[in-house]
């Protein structure tokens, strides 16, 4: 079929179909939407407790600590810059944990953060023996810098 025609043949389809379904109608103005007055926000959570005063939160932030520090000297491998800025960022990252767990430490809660630490005992573990395993450790040993950033990591 040649296009003049197919573009006939295509008009005259469409005028058909205007025929046998008429015009359409106009539709009805629809009334607006009722408006509800939005609900009140609920007031936000209290702020959680301070670390110190919160041994399960405290216990979790622990661990996570000794999985970032096994993760992030394990990526560093035998880089002792890499390990050295590795050791400073979780210092930095979990500094509210680690003061935290200096005072509970010191104080009389600490029974409570052991308890609180039983119960993540497997992932510390874990992380303690992938931190043992980390090619930093002996690569960069011998670098004053990497013993005392650990050191101070370390150190409760």
């Amino acid at each position: 079929m040649s296009p003049p025609r197919l573009l006939r043949l295509v008009a005259a389809l469409a005028g058909c179909a205007v025929v046998a379904c008429g015009a359409p109608e106009p539709s009805a103005p629809q009334a607006p939407a009722a408006v509800t007055p939005a609900e009140p926000a609920p007031p936000p959570p209290p702020p959680p407790p301070p670390l110190t005063e919160d041994p399960l939160r405290l216990g979790a932030g622990v661990t996570s600590m000794w999985e970032a520090m096994a993760e992030r000297l394990t990526d560093a491998g035998a880089d002792c810059g890499a390990a050295i800025a590795a050791i400073t960022s979780v210092r930095a990252e979990f500094a509210e944990v680690r003061a935290a767990q200096a005072e509970v430490a010191q104080g009389d809660r600490r029974a409570q953060l052991d308890r609180a630490l039983d119960a993540s005992a497997d992932r510390l573990a874990a992380s303690v023996a992938r931190l043992l395993e980390a090619p930093a450790l002996t690569a960069c040993a011998h670098l004053s810098s990497f013993t005392s950033a650990f050191d101070t990591w370390s150190a409760p």
